[in-house]
């Protein structure tokens, strides 16, 4: 149930209802279709443009993984700021990647905080890690915090 729940608020997140119901409950979808009050409805909690609701369901289809200082960290996970992600946050990389691909964003011990579409290389990024005054290396509108 908590797998079920998690999907469900990732979904809503996204600007998608959705309903966790009985599958072995008959004639549910036409209960659902007719606004029956069965289980239990996620309502959307925003809406997200549709290359941030690709980018949220990249698990598995990513070119590389950055990691981020606490300093970073704490910025992306605040509820108050939408930023992008600069260089100077980034204390390491794996993989290899270029411009437009999709890369997975982790802290410093390695726990999972997102997704995004690089802006530039890994060879580009490995010379500007930790560099201030550049360009991000995820625009917020290509991230997926979450």
């Amino acid at each position: 149930m908590l797998t079920k729940f998690a999907v469900a608020k990732k979904l809503s997140s996204q600007g998608i209802v959705t309903h966790i119901v009985s599958g072995k409950k008959k004639n549910i979808l036409a209960d659902l279709i007719g606004n029956k009050p069965v289980g239990t409805k996620f309502l959307p909690q925003g809406k997200s443009p549709a290359v941030k609701r690709r980018i949220a369901y990249s698990d598995g289809l990513t070119k590389g993984t950055i990691y981020v200082d606490k300093g970073a960290e704490n910025i992306l996970l605040s509820k108050e700021r939408i930023i992008s992600l600069l260089p100077v946050g980034v204390i390491k990389m794996t993989g290899s990647f270029v411009k437009g691909d999709t890369i997975e964003i982790r802290n410093e011990n390695g726990k999972k905080l997102g997704f995004g579409l690089a802006q530039y290389s890994s060879v580009k990024l490995k010379r500007l890690m930790g560099v201030k005054n550049s360009k991000p290396v995820i625009h917020y509108n290509y991230m997926f915090i979450g």
